[in-house]
């Protein structure tokens, strides 16, 4: 099958989205190789776990809403209105991590966060439940959704998913701020 005059490997006529992925995962895998080779150390004077996995989570988020389209069929020709949003919310969520570790660092070290913390690591959940269902399906993002709703209504569980409530700021200090989160 011959593609036709203007298609990218996305399967849409849009050569603009279809560079801007390209230019972001080529990106991305250099930036890879640069963290794990240490050479980063050369341009900055520490790159650390956070702002790292900052950066690719962000950069994979917007190649997800690029790329996968929210209804099921075949690749889109441009982003939609929703798209759009959700990028944003990766960028903010994502971005206040990998480029103002002065602002959250402090937080970290004290255990607590502040409602700036809290609504972005809410976001941040959503766009990535949001790409779960699109890249791996309904049932894995409804499983997501139910242990984040667990978490924070976990007194009012019967039985054996009965547990404490957690603060939102506590979520956020824990999913958010944290390199294992």
């Amino acid at each position: 099958m011959e593609k036709e005059k203007g298609e990218n490997l996305t399967g849409n006529g849009n050569t603009i989205i279809g560079n801007i992925i390209t230019i972001l995962s080529v990106t991305l895998m250099i930036f890879g190789l640069l963290y794990v080779s240490n050479l980063l150390d050369f341009f900055t004077d520490h790159f650390t776990m956070v702002p790292y996995c900052a950066l690719v989570l962000m950069s994979v988020l917007i190649l997800v809403f690029l790329i996968f389209p929210a209804k099921g069929g075949g690749p889109k020709e441009k982003p939609r209105w929703y798209d759009i949003i959700f990028i944003i919310m990766s960028i903010c969520g994502a971005g206040y991590l990998a480029f103002f570790p002065s602002r959250w660092e402090p937080l970290l070290i004290r255990g607590t966060t502040t409602l700036l913390e809290v609504v972005l690591c809410l976001m941040l959940v959503v766009a990535i439940i949001e790409a779960t269902r699109r890249t791996v399906n309904l049932s894995m993002a409804l499983i997501a959704s139910f242990f984040v709703i667990h978490l924070i209504f976990g007194s009012h569980f019967p039985g054996i998913f009965l547990t404490f409530d957690f603060r939102l700021e506590r979520i956020a200090s824990i999913f958010y701020l944290r390199a294992e989160g």
